[in-house]
């Protein structure tokens, strides 16, 4: 019912999110035990780790999957090795170093596709606020610095980089930090204000 449902919903309103529809087949399929279609569902396996569940890969094309918002089977393969990364956040915990992760982070940086960790410019971010949030500014500082460094081209990362400063009242640094992030991004508000702030 649900993929009639929803079939019947794109041909009503083609503006609709049609991943919806692709899900919904491949949901159906494996609950009859079939291989799925289009590669939206994932199974744990038990090393706790995420699998693509089955999959007849001939049924439909990479230009089909495009069409519902699915990634290409290539994308899958990587999105499914990203899913099984270790987090940074939970060796950091572990150890209870700041140093110790940077060095983890910038080696395993240096791997590539080869790292066994999640080293995303957005999770080292998310990292970097987390340690904020608990007081920890100057790990905090570290990590966020490190971020810029490994992604200097990201606004984002300067205007991260740019609000920790701020923090810890390095004006002059974080104004710097911010006009970095407003010449990568130009509609960065929050950079522009900060910085008309400051003057």
């Amino acid at each position: 019912m649900a993929v009639e449902s929803f079939k019947k919903a794109i041909e009503m309103d083609s503006t609709l999110n049609r991943w919806w529809y692709a899900a919904a087949v491949d949901r159906d399929l494996m609950r009859r035990d079939e291989p799925q279609i289009y590669g939206t569902q994932y199974i744990g396996d038990d090393s706790g780790k995420q699998k693509q569940y089955k999959m007849d890969t001939t049924q439909v094309s990479d230009q089909e999957r495009i069409y519902y918002r699915v990634p290409t089977l290539t994308q899958q393969k990587e999105n499914e090795r990203i899913m099984n990364l270790k987090k940074v956040f939970f060796y950091y915990t572990g150890t209870n170093s700041i140093d110790k992760t940077i060095d983890l982070v910038k080696t395993e940086f240096k791997k590539g596709k080869e790292s066994e960790y999640y080293i995303a410019e957005s999770d080292l971010n998310n990292f970097g606020y987390h340690l904020m949030s608990q007081n920890r500014l100057e790990d905090s500082l570290k990590v966020l610095k490190l971020n810029t460094e490994l992604y200097p081209k990201a606004a984002n990362t300067w205007d991260s980089y740019g609000e920790i400063l701020l923090k810890l009242s390095k004006e002059k640094e974080a104004v710097n930090a911010y006009k970095k992030s407003l010449k990568l991004d130009p509609n960065n508000e929050n950079a522009r204000n900060i910085i008309e702030e400051h003057k």
